[in-house]
């Protein structure tokens, strides 16, 4: 039996946060940005929908201010999520703030040392681990064999993972 939905539940604001998500998804931030902005304004009090919300207008539309003021909100109000705090993080790299950024990113850290996007983003941020003599160059010849030894011996984290597997976990060739 076909469930019929109606126009309400589609307006809804999990209905248009999980429509932004998708959107978000598909590369389609204009759209998610709509689609967030209609969950936030029927429902201010959500820490996603806030979060979301501010980050696609500080990444897309180039409202820092606003992205930093929502985004942080979120957090105070549910600071366990670690995916607010990977918004923040974008918010921070829109704001042209790389160090905000890895330190948004290492207090999401904190709440779920797993999370996959705080993985991610701490690759596209460049952040490398330090060398394993900090009182020699990065480009010593100790370091960098010692850096392959202790790289080597490490489990990958999820994003080294997903950058070396490819869609829905086949290697790459």
């Amino acid at each position: 039996m076909n469930q019929i939905l109606d126009k309400k539940d589609y307006n809804s604001p999990k209905a248009q946060f999980n429509k932004g998500k998708r959107l978000l998804g598909d590369g389609s931030m204009e759209a998610a940005t709509r689609a967030f902005e209609k969950a936030y304004k029927q429902d201010k009090e959500n820490a996603l929908y806030m979060s979301y919300y501010g980050m696609c207008k500080a990444v897309r539309w180039g409202e820092v201010g606003l992205g930093l003021d929502l985004c942080t909100r979120a957090i105070k109000k549910e600071f366990y999520k670690a995916e607010l705090y990977a918004n923040l993080g974008r918010v921070y790299v829109a704001a042209g703030n790389k160090k905000g950024a890895i330190t948004v990113v290492k207090k999401g850290f904190r709440h779920d040392p797993e999370n996959e996007q705080l993985h991610t983003m701490m690759v596209e941020l460049g952040v490398r681990r330090r060398p394993a003599i900090p009182s020699l160059k990065r480009s010593n010849f100790l370091n960098r064999i010692l850096g392959r030894i202790r790289h080597g011996m490490s489990a990958p984290t999820p994003a080294e993972k997903a950058e070396k597997e490819g869609p829905r976990g086949r290697r790459k060739p």
